[in-house]
């Protein structure tokens, strides 16, 4: 089984735009083959918990019922990968009943993880090297993607590398594996990155003593000025900037006002929503059609209504709360500890990043935060079991003695 996951999720972050048929990539096969193996391994024998498997049942049904009200082949695909994504959380709580696997499943994720940034960090050496920090060029778009299939993939998959690079015993690795990560969601030119990045550096300072608050000052007043100097175009700078300006703010406001509006037109819609993928909108501002709400929260209202929406949710929040236990369950735990912390940081940023960006809906962003807080799930039941059989085996010894 080691075997199967050291060879399947690396190579699911390597192939993450190999299209194997229409829109079906091969992080979507991975996926399946990877269920399919945790049920023959060990999934019979395994029990998954009663409320998650609730939570999932409900949304999967609400799933299934918005979609048939838009049977388009679109809406199919966009529905599968919320359904993917709930897979994705239950297969390591069906593949891994071991620490040996689960450490395994955790650096498999990173190594995939680690894979994708060294392939950004060639595409934006690339493209500084040419045009400089700038976002438009000879009329292309620069967004790093690496090996995914969207930029918004390539940041979640970021995201999932930097919160368990944590876990690397070596020092010097764990830094250059941080560090890797950092920069690469600096230059993913991505607003979304900005605001992970900013939770990261408020986490870390509040971790840190005054001698890392320092170096962190004086490489931030290093890196500015490059990255602010003029250049034609548009600056990256100007990316930044962008999250503070009330025009472009407005108009995420216009699109907020619109789901509500179509959410409460009648009481069919307010319960099981339109259906996944069915979003359409011509912005007034923009005067372009939208087909994207650029909010987690706004998507699955819209799409699978308030029945979704509370079903999607109820499952993050049982998810968080097992984050939360197997970190503190883990504290003491040398090879687990750092791991179980930055999953935690995970789930923050997956709350947190949903009001910018649909962060779970991407071909290889859920799948892989799927497993990511899966791992979370599983690791919380295999501490949990073992701390219950040693206080057995203690209160038995005590007995006999």
């Amino acid at each position: 089984m080691r075997i199967f996951i050291w060879t399947l999720i690396p190579l699911s972050f390597v192939l993450g735009q190999l299209q194997l048929v229409d829109k079906v990539y091969f992080p979507h096969v991975a996926m399946i083959s990877l269920g399919i193996a945790a049920l023959m391994a060990n999934g019979m024998k395994t029990r998954l918990p009663t409320v998650l498997v609730l939570w999932l049942l409900i949304f999967l049904a609400s799933t299934v019922i918005s979609t048939a009200l838009a049977p388009e082949l679109e809406a199919v695909r966009a529905s599968t990968q919320l359904i993917l994504f709930s897979l994705a959380v239950v297969i390591p709580l069906l593949l891994v009943n071991e620490e040996r696997l689960l450490h395994s499943l955790m650096l498999a994720l990173l190594l995939g993880a680690t894979i994708n940034a060294v392939a950004g960090v060639l595409q934006s050496a690339s493209w500084i090297a040419n045009y400089g920090f700038v976002l438009i060029a000879d009329g292309e778009w620069f967004r790093v993607k690496g090996f995914a299939v969207s930029p918004a993939d390539y940041v979640m998959q970021l995201v999932v590398g930097l919160s368990l690079c944590e876990m690397l015993k070596n020092q010097r690795l764990h830094k250059w594996s941080r560090n890797l990560f950092v920069i690469c969601l600096l230059f993913s030119n991505s607003r979304t990155a900005l605001v992970i990045l900013a939770l990261y550096v408020v986490r870390a300072l509040w971790r840190a003593g005054s001698r890392t608050i320092v170096r962190s000052a004086i490489a931030f007043a290093i890196a500015l000025p490059f990255v602010l100097a003029s250049a034609p175009g548009e600056l990256v700078a100007d990316r930044v900037f962008d999250i503070f300006n009330p025009g472009y703010n407005i108009k995420r406001m216009v699109t907020f006002d619109y789901v509500v509006q179509q959410i409460l037109a009648d009481p069919l819609h307010f319960l099981i929503g339109h259906g996944y993928g069915t979003f359409a909108f011509f912005h007034p501002i923009d005067l372009e059609d939208y087909n994207n709400t650029h909010n987690m929260y706004l998507h699955i209202l819209f799409s699978g209504g308030v029945l979704g929406f509370v079903a999607f949710f109820g499952m993050l929040t049982y998810i968080i709360r097992d984050a939360l236990k197997f970190a503190r369950t883990t504290e003491k735990n040398a090879r687990f500890a750092s791991g179980a912390q930055g999953i935690v940081f995970l789930c923050l940023v997956v709350l947190v990043g949903g009001f910018v960006e649909t962060n779970l809906v991407g071909v290889g962003s859920g799948t892989t935060v799927g497993l990511c807080l899966g791992c979370a799930l599983a690791g919380n039941r295999i501490f949990r079991r073992d701390r219950y059989s040693h206080s057995s085996v203690k209160a038995h010894v005590a007995c006999v003695s």
